[in-house]
């Protein structure tokens, strides 16, 4: 199994966990990815990019906490869905192996079967309905 050489990205949540609000960082940043679909999430805003084609989210969470408004296509969030984008990009650089990358594995609904390392292959990894 090739493994991942660098640093890895991770912080403990144990100061959350335990209230020591002096230890938790100003902003905490959430990466996730599922197949085609990519998420970064601030304290205030959150960028969902679906792989290649969409639909795009854009939410700002301090105004909209229920996620109702996209802002993706509004002008006025034009710097921040740049800046989020652009951090996004960087993170899965500097973490996704290329033969695992989700980007590659179509989603069909019931979501990853199998560890990626175990197969490596979309047909063995993802249900087929």
């Amino acid at each position: 199994m090739e493994q991942y050489m660098g640093s890895l990205p991770g912080t403990s949540m144990k100061p959350i966990l335990r209230g020591e609000k002096e230890k938790i960082r100003e902003e905490v940043v959430v990466y996730e990815e599922y197949g085609p679909v990519r998420m970064i999430r601030s304290h205030r805003y959150k960028l969902v990019y679906r792989t290649p084609y969409g639909p795009h989210e854009l939410f700002d969470l301090e105004k909209d906490p229920d996620e109702e408004q996209n802002c993706f296509d509004d002008p006025e969030y034009r710097n921040i869905k740049a800046d989020l984008f652009r951090r996004l990009e960087k993170w899965f650089e500097a973490y996704t192996l290329e033969k695992y990358d989700g980007r590659k594995f179509p989603v069909r609904g019931d979501g990853q079967m199998e560890r990626l390392e175990k197969y490596g292959t979309e047909t063995t990894v993802f249900k087929s309905f």
